[in-house]
Protein backbone atom coordinates (compact mmCIF):
# COMPACT_ATOMS: atom_id res chain seq x y z
CA UNK A 1 0.00 0.00 0.00
CA UNK A 2 2.72 2.50 0.96
CA UNK A 3 4.80 1.85 -2.17
CA UNK A 4 1.77 2.23 -4.43
CA UNK A 5 0.66 5.38 -2.59
CA UNK A 6 4.10 6.97 -2.79
CA UNK A 7 4.42 6.16 -6.50
CA UNK A 8 0.93 7.49 -7.27
CA UNK A 9 1.46 10.70 -5.31
CA UNK A 10 4.88 11.36 -6.86
CA UNK A 11 3.63 10.60 -10.38
CA UNK A 12 0.60 12.89 -9.89
CA UNK A 13 2.89 15.88 -9.33
CA UNK A 14 4.98 15.03 -12.41
CA UNK A 15 7.96 13.26 -10.83
CA UNK A 16 9.69 10.41 -12.66
CA UNK A 17 9.19 7.58 -10.19
CA UNK A 18 9.37 3.80 -10.32
CA UNK A 19 8.69 1.03 -7.83
CA UNK A 20 11.19 -1.77 -7.19
CA UNK A 21 10.84 -5.08 -5.38
CA UNK A 22 13.80 -7.45 -5.58
CA UNK A 23 11.89 -10.64 -4.80
CA UNK A 24 8.14 -11.00 -5.11
CA UNK A 25 6.07 -14.03 -4.08
CA UNK A 26 2.78 -14.53 -5.91
CA UNK A 27 0.05 -17.14 -6.21
CA UNK A 28 -0.70 -15.99 -9.76
CA UNK A 29 0.83 -18.31 -12.38
CA UNK A 30 1.02 -15.56 -14.99
CA UNK A 31 1.15 -12.05 -13.49
CA UNK A 32 4.35 -10.34 -12.39
CA UNK A 33 2.76 -9.06 -9.21
CA UNK A 34 3.91 -5.49 -9.94
CA UNK A 35 1.10 -4.43 -12.26
CA UNK A 36 -0.56 -2.18 -9.67
CA UNK A 37 2.74 -0.59 -8.73
CA UNK A 38 3.54 0.20 -12.37
CA UNK A 39 0.04 1.58 -12.93
CA UNK A 40 0.47 3.87 -9.92
CA UNK A 41 3.74 5.22 -11.34
CA UNK A 42 2.22 5.68 -14.80
CA UNK A 43 4.57 3.12 -16.34
CA UNK A 44 4.16 0.22 -18.72
CA UNK A 45 5.47 -3.28 -18.08
CA UNK A 46 9.12 -3.36 -17.04
CA UNK A 47 10.64 -6.59 -15.74
CA UNK A 48 13.40 -4.66 -13.95
CA UNK A 49 10.99 -3.42 -11.26
CA UNK A 50 10.48 -6.99 -10.01
CA UNK A 51 13.39 -9.06 -11.33
CA UNK A 52 12.78 -12.18 -9.22
CA UNK A 53 9.27 -13.62 -9.12
CA UNK A 54 8.52 -16.70 -7.02
CA UNK A 55 5.32 -18.51 -7.96
CA UNK A 56 4.00 -20.46 -5.01
CA UNK A 57 3.63 -24.17 -5.75
CA UNK A 58 2.98 -25.29 -2.16
CA UNK A 59 2.64 -23.74 1.27
CA UNK A 60 6.37 -23.75 1.92
CA UNK A 61 7.95 -23.67 -1.54
CA UNK A 62 7.76 -21.97 -4.90
CA UNK A 63 9.36 -21.77 -8.33
CA UNK A 64 11.71 -18.81 -8.75
CA UNK A 65 12.07 -16.94 -12.03
CA UNK A 66 14.66 -14.30 -12.90
CA UNK A 67 13.49 -11.87 -15.58
CA UNK A 68 11.19 -14.60 -16.90
CA UNK A 69 13.74 -17.44 -16.83
CA UNK A 70 13.48 -20.30 -14.31
CA UNK A 71 15.99 -20.35 -11.46
CA UNK A 72 14.74 -23.30 -9.43
CA UNK A 73 12.69 -24.26 -6.37
CA UNK A 74 13.03 -22.14 -3.21
CA UNK A 75 11.75 -22.32 0.36
CA UNK A 76 9.02 -19.92 1.44
CA UNK A 77 8.38 -18.39 4.86
CA UNK A 78 4.93 -16.91 5.42
CA UNK A 79 3.05 -15.15 2.65
CA UNK A 80 5.75 -12.96 1.14
CA UNK A 81 9.24 -14.19 1.99
CA UNK A 82 11.38 -16.45 -0.21
CA UNK A 83 14.73 -17.91 0.84
CA UNK A 84 16.84 -17.56 -2.29
CA UNK A 85 19.80 -19.12 -0.50
CA UNK A 86 17.97 -22.44 -0.90
CA UNK A 87 18.90 -22.21 -4.60
CA UNK A 88 22.17 -23.71 -5.85
CA UNK A 89 24.99 -21.24 -5.16
CA UNK A 90 25.50 -20.40 -8.84
CA UNK A 91 21.79 -19.63 -9.32
CA UNK A 92 21.70 -17.51 -6.16
CA UNK A 93 24.72 -15.49 -7.26
CA UNK A 94 23.15 -15.00 -10.70
CA UNK A 95 19.96 -13.69 -9.07
CA UNK A 96 21.91 -11.47 -6.66
CA UNK A 97 23.89 -9.84 -9.48
CA UNK A 98 20.86 -9.40 -11.73
CA UNK A 99 18.81 -7.78 -8.96
CA UNK A 100 21.52 -5.24 -8.21
CA UNK A 101 22.08 -4.52 -11.92
CA UNK A 102 18.35 -3.91 -12.41
CA UNK A 103 18.20 -1.60 -9.41
CA UNK A 104 21.25 0.40 -10.51
CA UNK A 105 19.72 0.80 -13.98
CA UNK A 106 16.49 2.17 -12.49
CA UNK A 107 18.36 4.54 -10.19
CA UNK A 108 20.22 5.89 -13.23
CA UNK A 109 16.94 6.43 -15.12
CA UNK A 110 14.41 7.72 -12.60
CA UNK A 111 14.23 10.66 -10.23
CA UNK A 112 12.89 8.42 -7.46
CA UNK A 113 13.01 4.65 -6.91
CA UNK A 114 10.65 3.42 -4.19
CA UNK A 115 12.03 0.11 -2.91
CA UNK A 116 9.56 -2.25 -1.28
CA UNK A 117 10.78 -4.94 1.09
CA UNK A 118 9.45 -8.48 1.30
CA UNK A 119 8.41 -10.72 4.14
CA UNK A 120 8.55 -10.03 7.83
CA UNK A 121 11.38 -8.82 9.98
CA UNK A 122 13.71 -11.70 10.77
CA UNK A 123 12.42 -13.99 8.02
CA UNK A 124 15.85 -14.01 6.39
CA UNK A 125 19.46 -13.69 7.48
CA UNK A 126 20.49 -10.03 6.89
CA UNK A 127 23.65 -11.27 5.16
CA UNK A 128 21.57 -12.85 2.37
CA UNK A 129 18.40 -10.71 2.43
CA UNK A 130 18.14 -9.18 -1.05
CA UNK A 131 14.82 -7.29 -0.69
CA UNK A 132 15.37 -5.68 2.70
CA UNK A 133 19.13 -5.32 3.07
CA UNK A 134 21.39 -6.03 0.10
CA UNK A 135 19.47 -4.17 -2.62
CA UNK A 136 18.75 -0.99 -0.60
CA UNK A 137 22.30 -0.94 0.76
CA UNK A 138 23.74 -1.19 -2.78
CA UNK A 139 22.26 2.19 -3.68
CA UNK A 140 22.57 3.75 -0.22
CA UNK A 141 18.78 3.94 0.14
CA UNK A 142 17.11 5.42 3.19
CA UNK A 143 14.96 2.96 5.15
CA UNK A 144 11.52 3.60 6.61
CA UNK A 145 9.70 1.02 8.73
CA UNK A 146 6.05 0.40 7.87
CA UNK A 147 4.62 -1.63 10.73
CA UNK A 148 1.14 -2.99 11.28
CA UNK A 149 0.71 -3.84 14.92
CA UNK A 150 -2.81 -4.87 15.89
CA UNK A 151 -2.88 -6.04 19.48
CA UNK A 152 0.54 -4.54 20.30
CA UNK A 153 1.55 -1.20 21.73
CA UNK A 154 3.35 0.58 18.89
CA UNK A 155 6.41 1.54 20.91
CA UNK A 156 7.01 -2.08 21.97
CA UNK A 157 6.65 -3.46 18.46
CA UNK A 158 8.80 -0.80 16.83
CA UNK A 159 11.44 -1.15 19.54
CA UNK A 160 11.69 -4.87 18.85
CA UNK A 161 12.10 -4.28 15.12
CA UNK A 162 14.79 -1.68 15.43
CA UNK A 163 16.81 -3.20 18.27
CA UNK A 164 17.12 -6.63 16.67
CA UNK A 165 16.83 -7.09 12.93
CA UNK A 166 17.75 -3.60 11.70
CA UNK A 167 20.68 -3.38 14.07
CA UNK A 168 21.96 -6.73 12.81
CA UNK A 169 21.51 -5.59 9.22
CA UNK A 170 23.40 -2.36 9.80
CA UNK A 171 20.52 -0.43 8.22
CA UNK A 172 19.91 3.21 9.11
CA UNK A 173 16.22 3.87 9.80
CA UNK A 174 15.01 7.41 9.09
CA UNK A 175 11.49 7.07 10.41
CA UNK A 176 8.41 4.95 11.03
CA UNK A 177 4.90 4.72 9.65
CA UNK A 178 2.31 2.79 11.64
CA UNK A 179 -0.85 1.15 10.34
CA UNK A 180 -3.74 -0.07 12.44
CA UNK A 181 -1.99 0.46 15.78
CA UNK A 182 -4.01 1.00 18.94
CA UNK A 183 -3.27 3.64 21.53
CA UNK A 184 -0.97 6.63 21.33
CA UNK A 185 1.87 6.64 18.81
CA UNK A 186 3.82 9.51 20.36
CA UNK A 187 5.89 7.08 22.42
CA UNK A 188 7.59 5.78 19.26
CA UNK A 189 9.25 9.13 18.66
CA UNK A 190 9.99 9.72 22.33
CA UNK A 191 11.45 6.29 23.09
CA UNK A 192 13.50 5.55 19.99
CA UNK A 193 14.54 8.94 18.67
CA UNK A 194 13.14 8.32 15.20
CA UNK A 195 10.40 10.51 13.74
CA UNK A 196 6.91 9.14 13.34
CA UNK A 197 6.07 10.00 9.73
CA UNK A 198 2.46 8.86 9.65
CA UNK A 199 -0.27 6.73 11.21
CA UNK A 200 -2.22 5.26 8.32
CA UNK A 201 -5.59 3.55 8.76
CA UNK A 202 -6.15 0.29 6.93
CA UNK A 203 -7.46 0.95 3.42
CA UNK A 204 -10.89 -0.50 4.16
CA UNK A 205 -11.24 2.19 6.84
CA UNK A 206 -10.52 4.87 4.23
CA UNK A 207 -12.77 3.33 1.55
CA UNK A 208 -15.24 0.91 3.18
CA UNK A 209 -15.68 -2.28 1.18
CA UNK A 210 -12.55 -1.75 -0.90
CA UNK A 211 -10.99 -5.10 -1.92
CA UNK A 212 -7.44 -5.61 -0.65
CA UNK A 213 -6.21 -6.76 -4.08
CA UNK A 214 -6.17 -4.82 -7.33
CA UNK A 215 -8.41 -6.07 -10.13
CA UNK A 216 -9.33 -4.44 -13.43
CA UNK A 217 -12.60 -3.30 -11.91
CA UNK A 218 -11.13 -1.87 -8.70
CA UNK A 219 -7.76 -0.60 -9.96
CA UNK A 220 -8.56 3.11 -10.01
CA UNK A 221 -10.37 3.07 -6.68
CA UNK A 222 -7.52 1.13 -5.08
CA UNK A 223 -4.84 3.47 -6.42
CA UNK A 224 -6.79 6.53 -5.33
CA UNK A 225 -7.20 5.07 -1.84
CA UNK A 226 -3.47 4.34 -1.57
CA UNK A 227 -2.54 7.83 -2.73
CA UNK A 228 -5.07 9.42 -0.36
CA UNK A 229 -3.73 7.34 2.53
CA UNK A 230 -0.20 8.64 2.00
CA UNK A 231 -1.15 12.24 1.23
CA UNK A 232 -3.49 12.69 4.18
CA UNK A 233 -2.11 10.32 6.80
CA UNK A 234 1.62 10.23 6.08
CA UNK A 235 2.55 13.54 4.41
CA UNK A 236 5.87 13.59 6.24
CA UNK A 237 6.77 10.23 4.69
CA UNK A 238 5.88 11.54 1.22
CA UNK A 239 8.02 14.66 1.70
CA UNK A 240 10.97 12.65 3.04
CA UNK A 241 10.88 9.60 0.74
CA UNK A 242 10.04 11.22 -2.62
CA UNK A 243 10.73 14.96 -2.25
CA UNK A 244 9.69 17.13 -5.16
CA UNK A 245 12.49 18.99 -6.94
CA UNK A 246 10.60 22.28 -6.42
CA UNK A 247 9.93 21.61 -2.74
CA UNK A 248 6.28 20.57 -3.19
CA UNK A 249 5.02 17.34 -1.60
Amino acid sequence: MATIGLCAAAAARGSRVTPFKAVLVTDDPHASGMEGHLLAAGLSRDSRVGPVVVRRSAFDRGEAELLGHRLGTVRLHGSDSADLTSLPSVAYQHAHDAVLNALHALVATFEHVVIEGAGGIGDADPAADLPNVLAPRAVDATAYILARCPGHYPEERIGALESTWFAAAGTQVAGHVLTGCPGSCDAVEQAYGQPLLGHVPLLDRIVPGLPQRITVETAQSYLSACESAIRHHAPELLAAAVPASDGRS
